[in-house]
């Protein structure tokens, strides 16, 4: 067994509930600054944010986020949301964010996202030709 899947095992993570996030930004919410990344475990009414190198493991409710927007830059599509009142920005990539996990999160946060738009161009069949001509 690879040291991924002893790890996905040991914090229950697989496809349909996890996906991989790198920090855009120092926050407020969990430590490390840009480019710190942290698994996304997708619960009932939370998601588990972890880092076990760092050691944390922090759970944020989905009614803690206000406003979730996403944003194309640096190659990357970035989710931008406010959480408790605080920054938090994140990036994934292409195959992550079109993963079972990724689409999940999407759906709990669909009554605050405020367009798709990025996503879809990010995501979609012609991506590498928006990347070009952006």
């Amino acid at each position: 067994m690879s040291k991924l899947e002893e790890f996905q095992q040991a914090y229950g993570l697989n496809n349909d509930n996890s996906f991989l996030i790198v920090l855009g930004m120092q926050n407020a919410i969990v430590p490390g600054g840009t480019w710190t990344s942290y698994w996304l475990r997708l619960n009932e009414s939370t998601i588990t944010l972890i880092n076990d190198k760092l050691g944390v493991e922090k759970e944020i409710s989905y009614d803690s986020f206000q406003v979730a927007e996403f944003g194309i830059g640096s190659g990357n599509l970035w989710l931008q949301c406010k959480v408790d009142g605080n920054d938090f920005v994140f990036c994934s990539t292409k195959k992550n964010w079109k993963s079972a996990g990724a689409k999940a999160f999407m759906q709990k946060l669909s009554h605050i996202i405020s367009d798709v738009k990025a996503y879809e161009q990010f995501t979609g069949k012609l991506s590498w030709l928006y990347r070009i001509i952006k």
